[in-house]
């Protein structure tokens, strides 16, 4: 009797796979795949971690009008603002009001003028503008009308390192048409920075933070 997987005198028809061997073996696949990515990214994590942090940061002070302080890094903030104004990158710090003080606390914005003057700024450089501000954006539409009125052509924007992108997305946005060129200066957070910001929560936390916030931005605006 002829064999059933041979069609003619000659050679035999192999026996088709069978369906669940063959799915196992694209799993396997998968997950080699999968393990050796794993491996990459494991052996080289800081370094892929440490440039996504880059990513946020813009750094490009170049002298100018006026410093900007934005409220939110009072560790750090005044600190880095300060140092530009005793090295002559612009004569003024301008910052808003923001909200107002908690009851026994005092408000961030008198905390920080408080720091500057510790730091070598006199009083007489320093301009508050008495605004309630709750974002970036409110912080530049705020000091956009003052600008304007003071004929300043160009702007250091002082905030925290992870924060320097998306503010330059939003003073940019604000001052598109108003012929005022705007520079960003970080600031140093004092318990992280790009290198090691992954390896705790509250500044992991920051980041995933910043990033929402980012596309928020970018979607928004």
């Amino acid at each position: 009797m002829p064999n059933s997987n041979q069609l003619a005198p000659g050679p035999l028809v192999p026996q088709p796979p069978h369906p669940l061997r063959q799915k196992l073996r694209i799993w396997m696949a998968c997950l080699l795949v999968l393990a050796a990515g794993a491996g990459v990214v494991w052996k080289y994590h800081r370094t892929i971690l440490t440039r996504y942090a880059m990513l946020f940061r813009v750094d490009d002070p170049t002298p100018s009008d006026a410093i900007v302080m934005l409220l939110g890094g009072p560790e750090s903030r005044p600190y880095k603002a300060a140092a530009l104004y005793r090295e002559g990158y612009a004569p003024r710090i301008v910052l808003c009001a923001g909200q107002p003080a908690r009851e026994g606390f005092a408000r961030e914005s008198h905390a920080a003028v408080r720091a500057m003057a510790v730091s070598g700024v006199p009083l007489s450089a320093i301009t508050i503008i008495d605004k309630k501000t709750m974002s970036t954006f409110d912080e530049a539409n705020a000091i956009l009308p003052l600008a304007k009125e003071r004929g300043w052509k160009s702007l250091i924007v002082v905030t925290t390192s992870f924060h320097t992108r998306r503010s330059r997305f939003a003073f940019s946005r604000i001052f598109r048409d108003s012929g005022i060129a705007i520079h960003i200066a970080a600031a140093a957070d004092p318990d992280f920075d790009e290198t090691n910001w992954f390896e705790h929560d509250e500044s992991a936390l920051v980041y995933f933070n910043e990033t929402m916030k980012t596309l928020y931005y970018w979607l928004r605006y």
